[in-house]
Protein backbone atom coordinates (compact mmCIF):
# COMPACT_ATOMS: atom_id res chain seq x y z
CA UNK A 1 0.00 0.00 0.00
CA UNK A 2 1.24 3.49 -0.89
CA UNK A 3 0.41 6.86 0.65
CA UNK A 4 -1.57 9.04 -1.77
CA UNK A 5 -2.21 12.24 0.19
CA UNK A 6 -0.16 14.32 2.56
CA UNK A 7 -1.54 17.86 2.83
CA UNK A 8 -3.68 17.34 5.95
CA UNK A 9 -1.70 16.79 9.19
CA UNK A 10 -4.66 14.87 10.66
CA UNK A 11 -4.26 11.93 8.25
CA UNK A 12 -3.78 10.60 4.75
CA UNK A 13 -5.20 8.14 2.22
CA UNK A 14 -3.40 4.93 1.33
CA UNK A 15 -3.75 3.06 -1.94
CA UNK A 16 -5.20 -0.45 -1.81
CA UNK A 17 -6.02 -2.94 -4.59
CA UNK A 18 -8.63 -1.61 -7.01
CA UNK A 19 -11.45 -3.86 -5.85
CA UNK A 20 -11.12 -2.86 -2.18
CA UNK A 21 -12.36 0.17 -0.26
CA UNK A 22 -10.22 3.24 0.29
CA UNK A 23 -8.44 3.44 3.64
CA UNK A 24 -7.51 6.62 5.48
CA UNK A 25 -5.01 6.67 8.34
CA UNK A 26 -5.74 9.25 11.00
CA UNK A 27 -5.50 10.06 14.69
CA UNK A 28 -7.86 8.05 16.91
CA UNK A 29 -9.61 11.10 18.37
CA UNK A 30 -10.17 12.57 14.88
CA UNK A 31 -11.58 9.27 13.59
CA UNK A 32 -13.92 8.80 16.56
CA UNK A 33 -15.21 12.36 16.29
CA UNK A 34 -15.91 12.01 12.57
CA UNK A 35 -17.68 8.67 12.91
CA UNK A 36 -19.82 10.05 15.73
CA UNK A 37 -20.86 12.96 13.51
CA UNK A 38 -21.66 10.69 10.55
CA UNK A 39 -23.78 8.46 12.79
CA UNK A 40 -25.90 11.42 13.86
CA UNK A 41 -29.24 12.05 12.06
CA UNK A 42 -27.63 14.86 10.01
CA UNK A 43 -24.62 12.70 9.17
CA UNK A 44 -26.81 9.84 7.99
CA UNK A 45 -28.78 12.31 5.90
CA UNK A 46 -25.59 13.54 4.20
CA UNK A 47 -24.34 10.00 3.53
CA UNK A 48 -27.65 8.39 2.52
CA UNK A 49 -28.40 11.34 0.24
CA UNK A 50 -25.15 10.72 -1.63
CA UNK A 51 -23.51 14.02 -0.63
CA UNK A 52 -20.82 12.52 1.63
CA UNK A 53 -18.66 9.46 1.15
CA UNK A 54 -19.77 6.46 3.22
CA UNK A 55 -17.26 6.02 6.04
CA UNK A 56 -16.73 3.53 8.88
CA UNK A 57 -14.13 2.89 11.54
CA UNK A 58 -12.13 -0.27 10.84
CA UNK A 59 -12.17 -2.88 13.61
CA UNK A 60 -8.92 -3.23 15.64
CA UNK A 61 -7.98 -6.63 14.20
CA UNK A 62 -8.23 -5.48 10.59
CA UNK A 63 -6.76 -2.08 11.46
CA UNK A 64 -3.53 -3.63 12.70
CA UNK A 65 -3.04 -5.68 9.54
CA UNK A 66 -3.68 -2.64 7.32
CA UNK A 67 -1.19 -0.53 9.26
CA UNK A 68 1.35 -3.33 9.09
CA UNK A 69 0.95 -3.70 5.31
CA UNK A 70 1.39 0.05 4.96
CA UNK A 71 4.51 -0.06 7.13
CA UNK A 72 2.96 2.27 9.71
CA UNK A 73 2.98 2.17 13.53
CA UNK A 74 -0.03 0.61 15.23
CA UNK A 75 -0.98 3.80 17.05
CA UNK A 76 -3.22 5.22 14.33
CA UNK A 77 -6.87 4.69 13.52
CA UNK A 78 -8.07 3.49 10.11
CA UNK A 79 -11.19 4.74 8.37
CA UNK A 80 -12.74 2.78 5.52
CA UNK A 81 -14.37 4.77 2.70
CA UNK A 82 -16.47 3.43 -0.11
CA UNK A 83 -14.55 3.52 -3.38
CA UNK A 84 -15.95 5.99 -5.90
CA UNK A 85 -15.48 4.46 -9.32
CA UNK A 86 -13.36 6.34 -11.82
CA UNK A 87 -11.89 9.38 -10.04
CA UNK A 88 -11.74 12.61 -12.01
CA UNK A 89 -10.09 15.97 -11.38
CA UNK A 90 -11.21 19.61 -11.77
CA UNK A 91 -8.96 20.00 -14.82
CA UNK A 92 -11.28 17.50 -16.56
CA UNK A 93 -14.63 18.92 -15.39
CA UNK A 94 -17.18 20.97 -17.27
CA UNK A 95 -18.37 24.31 -15.88
CA UNK A 96 -21.64 22.70 -14.77
CA UNK A 97 -19.73 20.06 -12.81
CA UNK A 98 -17.55 22.69 -11.12
CA UNK A 99 -20.62 24.75 -10.21
CA UNK A 100 -22.43 21.70 -8.84
CA UNK A 101 -19.38 20.73 -6.75
CA UNK A 102 -19.32 24.25 -5.33
CA UNK A 103 -23.00 24.10 -4.42
CA UNK A 104 -22.40 20.74 -2.72
CA UNK A 105 -19.56 22.27 -0.69
CA UNK A 106 -21.81 25.11 0.48
CA UNK A 107 -24.64 22.72 1.28
CA UNK A 108 -22.37 20.66 3.50
CA UNK A 109 -20.97 23.79 5.16
CA UNK A 110 -24.50 24.87 6.05
CA UNK A 111 -25.42 21.43 7.40
CA UNK A 112 -22.24 21.20 9.46
CA UNK A 113 -22.73 24.68 10.90
CA UNK A 114 -25.87 23.44 12.64
CA UNK A 115 -23.83 20.66 14.28
CA UNK A 116 -21.01 22.87 15.53
CA UNK A 117 -18.64 21.73 12.76
CA UNK A 118 -17.14 23.29 9.67
CA UNK A 119 -14.90 22.65 6.68
CA UNK A 120 -11.21 23.39 7.05
CA UNK A 121 -10.92 23.90 3.27
CA UNK A 122 -13.28 24.48 0.33
CA UNK A 123 -11.78 23.20 -2.91
CA UNK A 124 -12.99 21.04 -5.80
CA UNK A 125 -10.18 18.59 -5.03
CA UNK A 126 -12.38 17.41 -2.13
CA UNK A 127 -15.06 16.22 -4.56
CA UNK A 128 -15.47 13.31 -6.97
CA UNK A 129 -18.36 12.46 -9.29
CA UNK A 130 -20.57 9.39 -9.47
CA UNK A 131 -22.04 9.80 -12.89
CA UNK A 132 -23.35 13.37 -13.03
CA UNK A 133 -23.67 13.72 -9.23
CA UNK A 134 -20.88 15.11 -7.01
CA UNK A 135 -19.87 13.44 -3.75
CA UNK A 136 -17.66 14.95 -1.04
CA UNK A 137 -14.80 12.55 -0.26
CA UNK A 138 -12.32 14.47 1.93
CA UNK A 139 -13.72 13.32 5.27
CA UNK A 140 -10.93 14.95 7.27
CA UNK A 141 -11.92 18.37 5.99
CA UNK A 142 -14.72 18.22 8.58
CA UNK A 143 -13.62 19.61 11.94
CA UNK A 144 -15.18 21.17 15.05
CA UNK A 145 -15.36 24.94 14.88
CA UNK A 146 -14.90 27.61 17.51
CA UNK A 147 -18.55 28.40 18.39
CA UNK A 148 -18.03 32.19 18.46
CA UNK A 149 -15.91 32.43 15.29
CA UNK A 150 -17.92 34.39 12.68
CA UNK A 151 -15.42 33.87 9.86
CA UNK A 152 -15.34 31.13 7.23
CA UNK A 153 -11.64 30.49 6.85
CA UNK A 154 -11.82 28.84 3.38
CA UNK A 155 -13.69 31.81 1.83
CA UNK A 156 -10.77 32.99 -0.31
CA UNK A 157 -10.07 29.43 -1.46
CA UNK A 158 -13.73 28.94 -2.36
CA UNK A 159 -13.65 31.98 -4.64
CA UNK A 160 -10.31 31.05 -6.20
CA UNK A 161 -11.29 27.48 -7.05
CA UNK A 162 -15.04 27.63 -7.63
CA UNK A 163 -16.34 31.12 -8.33
CA UNK A 164 -13.50 32.83 -10.22
CA UNK A 165 -13.02 30.07 -12.86
CA UNK A 166 -16.77 30.14 -13.59
CA UNK A 167 -16.82 33.92 -13.88
CA UNK A 168 -13.76 33.99 -16.11
CA UNK A 169 -15.40 31.56 -18.51
CA UNK A 170 -18.71 33.43 -18.41
CA UNK A 171 -17.14 36.83 -19.11
CA UNK A 172 -14.06 36.05 -21.21
CA UNK A 173 -14.65 32.59 -22.70
CA UNK A 174 -11.68 30.89 -20.97
CA UNK A 175 -12.95 27.40 -20.10
CA UNK A 176 -13.29 26.84 -16.36
CA UNK A 177 -11.34 23.57 -16.38
CA UNK A 178 -8.26 25.36 -17.71
CA UNK A 179 -7.85 27.12 -14.34
CA UNK A 180 -6.60 23.82 -12.88
CA UNK A 181 -4.18 22.74 -15.57
CA UNK A 182 -0.75 22.88 -13.99
CA UNK A 183 -2.08 24.50 -10.81
CA UNK A 184 -4.21 23.43 -7.85
CA UNK A 185 -5.61 26.64 -6.45
CA UNK A 186 -7.37 28.29 -9.38
CA UNK A 187 -7.15 32.07 -9.76
CA UNK A 188 -6.20 34.59 -7.08
CA UNK A 189 -8.17 37.83 -6.78
CA UNK A 190 -5.27 39.75 -8.30
CA UNK A 191 -4.96 37.35 -11.24
CA UNK A 192 -8.66 37.47 -12.01
CA UNK A 193 -8.71 41.27 -11.70
CA UNK A 194 -5.89 41.58 -14.22
CA UNK A 195 -7.71 39.33 -16.69
CA UNK A 196 -10.97 41.28 -16.58
CA UNK A 197 -11.39 44.51 -18.51
CA UNK A 198 -13.07 47.47 -16.87
CA UNK A 199 -16.47 46.50 -18.23
CA UNK A 200 -16.30 43.21 -16.37
CA UNK A 201 -14.63 44.65 -13.27
CA UNK A 202 -17.65 46.93 -12.80
CA UNK A 203 -20.25 44.17 -13.03
CA UNK A 204 -22.10 43.96 -9.68
CA UNK A 205 -20.81 40.47 -8.87
CA UNK A 206 -17.23 41.28 -9.84
CA UNK A 207 -17.18 44.69 -8.18
CA UNK A 208 -18.27 43.33 -4.80
CA UNK A 209 -15.92 40.35 -4.67
CA UNK A 210 -12.97 41.25 -6.93
CA UNK A 211 -12.60 44.93 -7.78
CA UNK A 212 -13.33 46.36 -4.35
CA UNK A 213 -11.22 43.68 -2.66
CA UNK A 214 -8.30 44.45 -4.98
CA UNK A 215 -8.55 48.19 -4.36
CA UNK A 216 -8.64 47.69 -0.61
CA UNK A 217 -5.76 45.23 -0.76
CA UNK A 218 -3.57 47.73 -2.58
CA UNK A 219 -4.27 50.38 0.06
CA UNK A 220 -3.88 48.07 3.04
CA UNK A 221 -0.80 48.00 5.23
CA UNK A 222 0.67 44.83 6.74
CA UNK A 223 -1.03 44.06 10.02
CA UNK A 224 -1.12 41.43 12.73
CA UNK A 225 -4.78 42.16 13.47
CA UNK A 226 -6.76 39.12 14.56
CA UNK A 227 -10.52 39.22 13.93
CA UNK A 228 -12.55 39.36 17.11
CA UNK A 229 -14.90 36.58 18.12
CA UNK A 230 -18.63 37.22 18.12
CA UNK A 231 -20.28 37.94 21.45
CA UNK A 232 -22.01 34.56 21.46
CA UNK A 233 -22.37 31.37 19.40
CA UNK A 234 -25.80 32.30 18.02
CA UNK A 235 -24.46 35.52 16.54
CA UNK A 236 -21.56 33.68 14.88
CA UNK A 237 -23.93 31.07 13.41
CA UNK A 238 -26.19 33.82 12.10
CA UNK A 239 -23.28 35.62 10.40
CA UNK A 240 -21.97 32.41 8.82
CA UNK A 241 -25.43 31.26 7.76
CA UNK A 242 -26.04 34.55 6.00
CA UNK A 243 -22.64 34.30 4.29
CA UNK A 244 -23.38 30.77 3.02
CA UNK A 245 -26.75 31.87 1.64
CA UNK A 246 -25.12 34.81 -0.11
CA UNK A 247 -22.42 32.56 -1.59
CA UNK A 248 -25.02 30.11 -2.81
CA UNK A 249 -26.94 32.89 -4.57
CA UNK A 250 -23.67 34.14 -6.06
CA UNK A 251 -22.82 30.71 -7.43
CA UNK A 252 -26.34 30.08 -8.70
CA UNK A 253 -26.23 33.39 -10.59
CA UNK A 254 -23.50 31.93 -12.79
CA UNK A 255 -25.33 29.61 -15.22
CA UNK A 256 -24.52 25.90 -15.41
CA UNK A 257 -24.41 26.12 -19.21
CA UNK A 258 -23.49 29.06 -21.42
CA UNK A 259 -24.84 27.56 -24.67
CA UNK A 260 -22.07 28.99 -26.79
CA UNK A 261 -21.75 27.72 -30.36
CA UNK A 262 -18.59 25.80 -31.22
CA UNK A 263 -17.46 23.78 -34.22
CA UNK A 264 -18.60 20.63 -32.43
CA UNK A 265 -21.79 21.76 -30.70
CA UNK A 266 -23.80 21.31 -33.92
CA UNK A 267 -21.90 18.26 -35.20
CA UNK A 268 -24.65 15.87 -34.18
CA UNK A 269 -27.32 17.73 -36.10
CA UNK A 270 -25.42 19.18 -39.05
CA UNK A 271 -24.13 16.16 -39.72
CA UNK A 272 -22.54 13.61 -41.93
CA UNK A 273 -25.33 11.00 -41.74
CA UNK A 274 -28.76 10.81 -43.29
CA UNK A 275 -31.54 9.44 -41.11
CA UNK A 276 -31.38 5.79 -42.30
CA UNK A 277 -27.60 5.67 -41.75
CA UNK A 278 -27.93 7.25 -38.32
CA UNK A 279 -30.58 4.75 -37.26
CA UNK A 280 -28.52 1.83 -38.59
CA UNK A 281 -25.56 3.10 -36.59
CA UNK A 282 -27.62 3.27 -33.39
CA UNK A 283 -28.89 -0.28 -33.83
CA UNK A 284 -25.37 -1.57 -34.53
CA UNK A 285 -23.90 0.14 -31.46
CA UNK A 286 -26.76 -0.91 -29.18
CA UNK A 287 -26.32 -4.54 -30.21
CA UNK A 288 -22.56 -4.47 -29.66
CA UNK A 289 -22.94 -2.90 -26.21
CA UNK A 290 -25.55 -5.35 -24.94
CA UNK A 291 -24.48 -6.59 -21.51
CA UNK A 292 -21.54 -4.18 -21.13
CA UNK A 293 -21.40 -2.95 -17.54
CA UNK A 294 -18.83 -0.17 -18.01
CA UNK A 295 -18.42 1.76 -21.24
CA UNK A 296 -15.86 4.36 -22.31
CA UNK A 297 -17.04 6.67 -25.10
CA UNK A 298 -14.06 8.42 -26.69
CA UNK A 299 -14.92 11.48 -28.73
CA UNK A 300 -18.46 11.53 -27.36
CA UNK A 301 -19.53 14.86 -28.91
CA UNK A 302 -22.87 15.63 -27.22
CA UNK A 303 -23.30 12.11 -25.91
CA UNK A 304 -25.81 10.32 -28.16
CA UNK A 305 -24.08 6.94 -27.82
CA UNK A 306 -23.04 7.50 -24.21
CA UNK A 307 -26.72 7.96 -23.37
CA UNK A 308 -27.61 4.92 -25.47
CA UNK A 309 -25.19 2.83 -23.40
CA UNK A 310 -26.47 4.27 -20.11
CA UNK A 311 -30.07 3.58 -21.09
CA UNK A 312 -29.06 -0.07 -21.50
CA UNK A 313 -27.78 -0.10 -17.91
CA UNK A 314 -24.08 0.68 -18.40
CA UNK A 315 -21.96 3.03 -16.32
CA UNK A 316 -20.39 5.40 -18.84
CA UNK A 317 -17.38 7.71 -18.96
CA UNK A 318 -17.68 10.07 -21.93
CA UNK A 319 -14.50 11.83 -23.10
CA UNK A 320 -14.93 14.94 -25.24
CA UNK A 321 -12.35 17.68 -25.96
CA UNK A 322 -14.94 20.38 -26.64
CA UNK A 323 -15.94 21.90 -23.29
CA UNK A 324 -19.37 23.06 -24.49
CA UNK A 325 -20.27 19.63 -25.84
CA UNK A 326 -19.02 17.90 -22.68
CA UNK A 327 -21.09 20.26 -20.56
CA UNK A 328 -24.16 19.46 -22.66
CA UNK A 329 -23.55 15.78 -21.82
CA UNK A 330 -23.40 16.60 -18.11
CA UNK A 331 -26.57 18.72 -18.20
CA UNK A 332 -28.57 16.01 -19.98
CA UNK A 333 -27.20 13.22 -17.78
CA UNK A 334 -28.13 15.14 -14.64
CA UNK A 335 -31.63 15.97 -15.85
CA UNK A 336 -32.31 12.44 -17.13
CA UNK A 337 -30.70 10.66 -14.17
CA UNK A 338 -28.30 8.75 -16.42
CA UNK A 339 -25.03 7.28 -15.13
CA UNK A 340 -22.79 9.22 -17.51
CA UNK A 341 -19.61 10.95 -16.34
CA UNK A 342 -18.22 13.44 -18.90
CA UNK A 343 -14.57 14.48 -19.07
CA UNK A 344 -13.19 17.47 -20.95
CA UNK A 345 -10.07 15.97 -22.48
CA UNK A 346 -8.28 15.62 -25.79
CA UNK A 347 -7.39 11.95 -26.17
CA UNK A 348 -4.27 12.95 -28.11
CA UNK A 349 -3.11 14.90 -25.04
CA UNK A 350 -4.66 13.01 -22.12
CA UNK A 351 -4.44 14.11 -18.52
CA UNK A 352 -0.93 13.33 -17.23
CA UNK A 353 0.17 12.37 -13.74
CA UNK A 354 0.60 15.60 -11.80
CA UNK A 355 1.20 16.93 -8.31
CA UNK A 356 4.06 16.24 -5.97
CA UNK A 357 6.41 13.76 -7.65
CA UNK A 358 3.64 13.14 -10.19
CA UNK A 359 1.80 11.12 -7.56
CA UNK A 360 -1.25 13.16 -6.50
CA UNK A 361 -3.33 12.94 -9.69
CA UNK A 362 -3.18 9.77 -11.72
CA UNK A 363 -2.82 9.87 -15.51
CA UNK A 364 -5.98 9.16 -17.47
CA UNK A 365 -4.56 6.12 -19.26
CA UNK A 366 -3.56 4.61 -15.90
CA UNK A 367 -7.01 5.22 -14.43
CA UNK A 368 -8.79 3.88 -17.50
CA UNK A 369 -6.66 0.84 -18.37
CA UNK A 370 -8.68 -2.34 -17.96
CA UNK A 371 -11.65 -0.52 -16.38
CA UNK A 372 -14.09 -0.87 -19.25
CA UNK A 373 -16.01 -3.75 -20.79
CA UNK A 374 -16.44 -1.78 -24.01
CA UNK A 375 -14.83 1.20 -25.72
CA UNK A 376 -16.51 3.34 -28.38
CA UNK A 377 -14.41 5.14 -30.97
CA UNK A 378 -17.06 6.50 -33.31
CA UNK A 379 -16.13 9.16 -35.87
CA UNK A 380 -12.85 9.62 -33.99
CA UNK A 381 -10.16 7.60 -35.74
CA UNK A 382 -9.66 10.01 -38.65
CA UNK A 383 -9.27 12.95 -36.24
CA UNK A 384 -6.48 11.13 -34.45
CA UNK A 385 -4.65 9.86 -37.54
CA UNK A 386 -5.07 12.98 -39.72
CA UNK A 387 -5.44 16.00 -37.44
CA UNK A 388 -3.23 14.72 -34.62
CA UNK A 389 -0.91 12.65 -36.88
CA UNK A 390 -0.99 9.64 -34.52
CA UNK A 391 -0.06 6.36 -36.25
CA UNK A 392 -2.95 3.93 -36.67
CA UNK A 393 -1.19 1.07 -34.80
CA UNK A 394 -0.73 3.32 -31.79
CA UNK A 395 -4.42 4.24 -31.73
CA UNK A 396 -5.43 0.58 -31.84
CA UNK A 397 -2.87 -0.31 -29.17
CA UNK A 398 -4.51 2.26 -26.89
CA UNK A 399 -7.96 0.85 -27.66
CA UNK A 400 -6.75 -2.64 -26.73
CA UNK A 401 -5.26 -1.32 -23.48
CA UNK A 402 -8.47 0.45 -22.48
CA UNK A 403 -11.04 -2.26 -23.16
CA UNK A 404 -11.37 -5.59 -21.42
CA UNK A 405 -13.50 -7.04 -24.17
CA UNK A 406 -15.35 -5.00 -26.79
CA UNK A 407 -14.34 -2.26 -29.21
CA UNK A 408 -16.78 -0.49 -31.50
CA UNK A 409 -14.84 1.61 -33.97
CA UNK A 410 -15.74 3.57 -37.07
CA UNK A 411 -13.52 3.74 -40.13
CA UNK A 412 -13.93 6.75 -42.42
CA UNK A 413 -12.52 6.18 -45.89
CA UNK A 414 -10.49 8.72 -47.88
CA UNK A 415 -13.47 9.05 -50.24
CA UNK A 416 -15.57 10.62 -47.50
CA UNK A 417 -15.99 14.40 -47.93
CA UNK A 418 -15.24 15.07 -44.27
CA UNK A 419 -12.03 13.05 -44.49
CA UNK A 420 -11.01 15.18 -47.46
CA UNK A 421 -11.77 18.38 -45.56
CA UNK A 422 -9.39 17.27 -42.80
CA UNK A 423 -6.52 16.55 -45.21
CA UNK A 424 -6.11 20.18 -46.28
CA UNK A 425 -3.73 19.34 -49.08
CA UNK A 426 -1.72 16.75 -47.14
CA UNK A 427 -2.84 13.74 -49.21
CA UNK A 428 0.73 12.54 -49.63
CA UNK A 429 0.96 11.86 -45.88
CA UNK A 430 -1.98 9.44 -45.94
CA UNK A 431 -1.64 7.57 -49.22
CA UNK A 432 -1.49 4.24 -47.40
CA UNK A 433 -4.79 4.74 -45.61
CA UNK A 434 -7.00 1.96 -46.93
CA UNK A 435 -9.74 -0.12 -45.37
CA UNK A 436 -7.74 -3.27 -46.06
CA UNK A 437 -4.78 -1.85 -44.14
CA UNK A 438 -7.03 -0.78 -41.29
CA UNK A 439 -8.59 -4.23 -41.02
CA UNK A 440 -5.17 -5.89 -41.05
CA UNK A 441 -4.07 -3.78 -38.09
CA UNK A 442 -7.38 -4.42 -36.35
CA UNK A 443 -6.95 -8.20 -36.78
CA UNK A 444 -3.64 -8.13 -34.89
CA UNK A 445 -5.45 -7.00 -31.73
CA UNK A 446 -9.11 -7.93 -32.13
CA UNK A 447 -11.48 -10.46 -33.65
CA UNK A 448 -13.96 -8.72 -35.94
CA UNK A 449 -17.40 -10.02 -35.00
CA UNK A 450 -19.40 -7.88 -37.36
CA UNK A 451 -19.00 -4.95 -39.70
CA UNK A 452 -21.47 -2.70 -41.44
CA UNK A 453 -20.99 -0.21 -44.27
CA UNK A 454 -22.72 3.16 -44.09
CA UNK A 455 -23.19 5.99 -46.57
CA UNK A 456 -22.48 3.91 -49.67
CA UNK A 457 -19.39 2.39 -48.12
CA UNK A 458 -17.65 5.66 -47.28
CA UNK A 459 -17.83 4.70 -43.61
CA UNK A 460 -17.68 1.31 -41.90
CA UNK A 461 -18.60 0.24 -38.38
CA UNK A 462 -16.70 -2.62 -36.71
CA UNK A 463 -17.76 -4.62 -33.69
CA UNK A 464 -14.61 -6.24 -32.34
CA UNK A 465 -13.67 -8.53 -29.46
CA UNK A 466 -10.22 -8.29 -27.91
CA UNK A 467 -7.73 -11.08 -28.54
CA UNK A 468 -6.43 -12.65 -25.33
CA UNK A 469 -2.82 -11.79 -26.17
CA UNK A 470 -3.64 -8.16 -27.05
Amino acid sequence: MAQLSFRDPDGFVIKSPAAKPVFRITKPDVANRLVELLNSPLGRQMVDGGDFVRTALVAPSERDSILQLAGLPASGAVLEHERVWFPTYPSEWTRGMLREAGLLTLRLAEHLLAQGHGLKDATPWNVLFRGAKPIFVDALSVEPREPRDPLWRPLSQFFSTFVYPLWLEEWTGASAHQAFQGRREGWTTTEIYERLGWRNRLRPRAFAWITLAEWLRNDAKPSTYQPALARDADTARFVLGRLFRRLRLTLEASPAALRRHTDWSSYQTCCHYDRPAQEAKRVFVATALHGAGRVLDLGANEGEYAFLAAEQGARVVAVEPDAESANAIWCHAREAGLDVLPLVMNLAQPTPSTGWRNGEQIAFVDRAGGEFDAVLMLALLHHLTITERIPLPWVLDLAADLTRRTLVIEYVSPEDPYYQSLLRGRQSLHQGDTREGFEAELHRRFHIRRQQPLLEGRRHLYWCEKRLHA
